[in-house]
């Protein structure tokens, strides 16, 4: 009986280790598209619920290839597991959702916030990127450009129109290569919206990259 029992222990336990593995980034140890996807869809069913509401922040590492080129991509990972630790630790709440969505690109769902704090949020990054930058013997410093969309209960859209818009005001960000604190407005067929933009840290562009379309 007792062996039957650690059997039955072992293997839950595996099944759990297998389902976190498939929610989370290895390398990073953050949530990965898959686990982040299915987490924030239910935290929207909620926020209709509840009556909160969201921002969703999609962030981008700039300079990667640059790094990986220049420096390997032992050097590489490490920004990327850089980037992760200051959203994870410095910058956003434990009940946030903090995520490696793909290659050089984050995601957050920030769920903790009012719904005025879109440019706070901006603004924490910022702070978080420039202390990074500041710790002693650095070989890269860390740049990030993040585009912020709210999700209104009143107003409901879903996850992939609200990544679509964080996303293109990342991209209005990296290439304006600017900070602003003075949110965009968007207008659209659910009302207005809000969307902010930024751009972090100091690190240069790498040449020749193209803007998504």
């Amino acid at each position: 009986m007792l062996v039957v029992l650690r059997e039955v222990t072992e293997r839950r336990q595996m099944v759990e280790t297998i389902r976190v593995m498939s929610l989370t980034d290895g390398l990073t140890g953050l949530l990965n598209r898959r686990g982040f996807t299915t987490l924030a869809e239910q935290q929207l069913r909620t926020s209709i619920r509840t009556r909160n509401r969201l921002w969703l922040v999609f962030a981008d590492l700039d300079g990667l290839k640059d790094i990986n080129d220049r420096l390997g991509h032992e050097a590489g990972d490490q920004a990327l597991r850089d980037v992760s630790e200051l959203l994870r630790t410095g910058t956003f709440r434990e009940a946030d959702l903090v995520a490696r969505f793909g290659g050089d690109e984050f995601a957050i769902l920030a769920t903790e916030i009012s719904p005025t704090e879109g440019t706070t949020l901006v603004q924490r990054i910022d702070d978080a990127v420039r202390r990074a930058n500041e710790t002693a013997d650095r070989a890269f410093a860390l740049s990030l450009s993040a585009g912020v969309a709210l999700f209104d209960p009143d107003r409901p859209r879903t996850l992939d129109e609200l990544i679509r818009e964080a996303d293109r005001h990342m991209y209005q960000a990296k290439h304006t290569q600017r900070t602003t604190d003075r949110p965009g407005v968007d207008q659209d067929a659910a009302g207005v919206d809000l969307g902010t933009m930024a751009r972090s840290g100091n690190a240069p562009e790498v040449p020749g990259q193209a803007p998504r379309s």
